[in-house]
């Protein structure tokens, strides 16, 4: 991971959670980790040791410390995480008894957590990201963005993901879609979006069915779109809207 760039991880997680297969969330990657040891050690006869192993990652140095307590904790995309990776012998100590969610290392109000909580729900509610076959819409070699559908049954979402450094406008404006199970006029909603500003129009006509986007991909991010039929109200607290089915 980009180890100043939460947002690379944000795309990444868009692609990764409403793509085909079961996702896994590498460990600590909600949290921004790295793998990369700061620059001051404080391990005693074993830093020389330990700073070999740091020039040389490995699955050993990616699994971290998780919380305050603890001497092995790593740099992290999110800049109040990183600014207390340390490694050495842990000062001070935790406080007794231990809370957990109140862990300044395990926070979870950063934007690379809180997407993938929300994403996290909105596969879980959503069949078609669950069961769905895929259908890879539109690519960009040149910018990297990529549109592709998840079709089940009667339900069909498309995803957008751009995690290049520049917006990313779909090509012609439009995603083609399955002539079968849309409507023209219907609306699609990006479910991480309570504006509005992201929705996209059904067309048809005599060359199948199409989704108007005329917006840009902002960089390093998705969009879901679902159809608004099959969509709850946008939920606040989770900043986002779920499926229906």
């Amino acid at each position: 991971m980009d180890t100043h760039n939460p947002y690379v991880a944000v795309s990444g997680l868009g692609y990764l959670l409403t793509s085909k297969g079961v996702p896994i969330i590498y460990y600590g990657l909600e949290q921004g980790f790295s793998g990369a040891c700061p620059a001051a050690i404080h391990a005693g006869n074993a830093t020389v040791e330990i700073q070999q192993a740091c020039a040389k990652p490995s699955d050993s140095t990616y699994r971290q410390s998780m919380f305050l307590g603890a001497g092995w904790r790593l740099s992290s995309a999110i800049a109040s995480i990183d600014a207390m990776s340390f490694i050495g012998p842990t000062s001070p100590p935790p406080a007794q008894p231990y809370i957990w969610q109140s862990d300044a290392f395990l926070n979870r109000s950063h934007t690379i957590y809180t997407v993938a909580k929300a994403l996290a729900h909105v596969r879980r509610s959503c069949s078609a990201l669950v069961h769905g076959n895929t259908y890879y819409r539109s690519a960009s070699t040149s910018q990297a963005g990529m549109a592709f559908s998840r079709i089940y049954q009667t339900s069909e979402i498309v995803v957008l993901v751009n995690p290049s450094s520049v917006d990313w406008g779909v090509p012609d404006g439009e995603i083609v879609l399955d002539a079968s199970i849309n409507i023209a006029g219907a609306v699609y909603v990006d479910v991480l979006d309570p504006t509005g500003s992201r929705n996209a129009s059904v067309t048809v006509d005599g060359h199948g069915a199409r989704l108007l986007i005329k917006w840009l991909v902002y960089a390093h991010t998705s969009v879901i779109l679902v159809n608004q039929r099959n969509l709850r109200p946008f939920d606040s607290g989770l900043q986002a809207s779920l499926c229906v089915s």
